[in-house]
């Protein structure tokens, strides 16, 4: 295992006598530490000193009777990768995974990285316990890696090379999941505006009886599994495969099962049976990557991961433990429209969210992969962009790099002779263009006046100038409207990416004023929800 250096380490588990000796002895077998823990309610919390990079060591306990040990234990640094799919994507099924996880372990930077994978069980019981029993954490090889996460894997990768020790990923994410399901019952509760959630899931239980619900759901495992089946096979087989077509010849899809204290949707779920049982196991911080499944309720995400931060840090015991978010890539649905004559337009609400807490949230930073994103895939296959830049937040905020880490990003806009002049963060030297598409700069860029109706931009100048003390980069106008009050970038959910600094880190998209009166128009859940 990898155990976190600098940092007092938690040692926890269960035990059925009074107390434990916990100790950790250098490959020679002298003794580096040693501390004792009574057992309260049949479990134990020890602590053993902080540490600096090193190892191989052997960690013991022993309650007097049965004595246990971990071999091959060192002190590096310990991320946990959480959130939903596009983290837990595995490094097999990304952009040249197959390859990658083939030489998985070939040289010295991989023989760095462990990977420990929170067992995925949705409700805590028998199931549950089997899988921790056989859960463990694991060498980079090819008959392991490929089963990790893309973005966990590369992240860990950047660190373990840059920084020259052993890094650990404890992966604790599971597709298709709201950030709701990773935050308790009481701290859903406790927010008027985040108890919508819980009551919203009491109401969906409502009367019914266990027994009843357990028939239900046992009778949709059973179904699932067969229409999986015969699915998986028709997309294996059909010459032009689609998803209506599956539907209208095996029926509807019952994914994810019917709700209830089995179904891993559920608000509070997973942070009982899955985040909770991996802590307060000493981390260095957080990476997360998730949205996709809460961008029904845009506006409200803010302030849902705001709860969800708050949580895992005041449960880990460290107000100031880093947290580096993924910005959503760009994406559009298969099934994405115009509705009403207007774009879905919910994605950017999530980004702007995201982007929005590293003014307000300490030690909370953002990196931003849009354009990593693809069209009809939810689940892009380039990971390695992906954790190469959260790679770089956390070198350069956490670890202290000289590196630059951030892309350019909206900072303050002032409107003269009906043009919107727009001043940059963290583009230093101007931006550049990208542009493989036919699409011109201007499909970019919106404007609007006092009646908050945007239009496309007729004119857009990427050129850095600078007056009373100011540099702005951007100036925009239209030749339809005389007096713009609003300018905003890229508010879609999908596009080409074009504006770069001279690192290669987009621009994140903006909005000039927050109210500006944008609404998000539909969602691939159906509509927007306010609550």
């Amino acid at each position: 295992m990898v155990m976190q250096a600098g940092k007092e380490i938690s040692v926890f588990g269960r035990c059925d006598k009074e107390k434990i000796s916990v100790s950790l002895k250098d490959e020679n077998g002298n003794f580096v530490a040693s501390v004792e823990s009574f057992v309260l309610s049949d479990t134990f919390m020890a602590h053993l000193p902080a540490f600096s990079y090193g190892g191989p060591y052997v960690l013991t306990l022993d309650d007097g009777e049965e004595t246990v040990s971990f071999k091959d234990v060192y002190i590096g640094e310990v991320w946990l990768a959480g959130g939903q799919s596009n983290m837990e994507l595995e490094l097999q099924n990304s952009y040249d995974g197959r390859n990658i996880t083939a030489m998985a372990g070939s040289d010295s930077i991989d023989k760095n990285i462990r990977f420990y994978y929170t067992p995925k069980v949705a409700y805590i019981g028998e199931e549950l316990f089997k899988e921790e029993e056989k859960s463990s954490w694991e060498l980079c090889l090819p008959e392991t890696a490929g089963r990790w996460s893309a973005v966990g894997f590369y992240f860990a990768r950047e660190l373990a090379k840059r920084l020259d020790c052993k890094v650990g990923i404890v992966g604790c994410n599971w597709g298709g999941t709201s950030a709701s399901c990773w935050i308790s019952r009481e701290y859903l509760l406790a927010d008027e505006k985040l108890k919508g959630y819980i009551s919203r899931y009491d109401d969906a239980v409502r009367g019914l009886s266990e027994e009843d619900y357990l028939k239900e759901y046992e009778d949709y495992l059973v179904y699932q599994a067969e229409f999986d089946k015969k699915v998986g096979h028709y997309y294996l087989t059909a010459e032009n495969p689609n998803w209506d077509e599956a539907i209208s010849l095996f029926g509807e899809s019952k994914y994810p099962g019917p709700m209830g204290p089995r179904n891993f949707t559920r608000p509070a779920g997973l942070y009982e049976s899955m985040l909770k049982r991996v802590m307060p196991y000493t981390l260095k911080g957080f990476i997360y990557y998730q949205g996709e499944e809460d961008d029904n309720r845009p506006y409200l995400y803010g302030r849902l991961l705001t709860c969800l931060i708050k949580q895992w840090r005041d449960d880990w015991g460290r107000d100031d433990i880093p947290f580096i978010n993924t910005m959503l890539p760009v994406f559009l649905d298969e099934g994405e429209k115009e509705t009403n004559n207007s774009p879905w337009g919910n994605w950017p609400f999530i980004r702007e969210a995201q982007l929005n807490l590293t003014k307000s949230v300490k030690n909370y930073y953002v990196a931003v992969p849009l354009e990593t994103g693809e069209y009809h895939n939810i689940h892009p296959l380039d990971k390695k962009t992906v954790g190469y830049r959260l790679s770089l937040q956390a070198l350069k905020n956490v670890y202290g790099y000289d590196t630059e880490a951030d892309g350019p990003s909206f900072g303050s806009c002032d409107i003269k002779d009906g043009l919107v002049r727009i001043s940059l963060e963290n583009a230093v030297g101007g931006l550049l263009i990208h542009n493989d598409s036919d699409e011109s700069i201007e499909c970019d860029f919106e404007i609007a006046g006092d009646d908050g109706i945007y239009i496309p931009a007729s004119d857009v100048n990427i050129n850095d100038f600078e007056e009373n003390g100011i540099t702005y980069n951007i100036t925009v106008s239209s030749d339809r409207i005389k007096d713009p009050k609003y300018v905003r970038y890229f508010w879609k959910n999908y596009g080409t990416v074009k504006l770069y600094n001279r690192e290669g880190i987009p621009l994140a998209p903006f909005r000039t004023d927050k109210n500006d009166g944008s609404k998000a128009n539909w969602s691939r859940q159906g509509r927007i929800c306010e609550d």
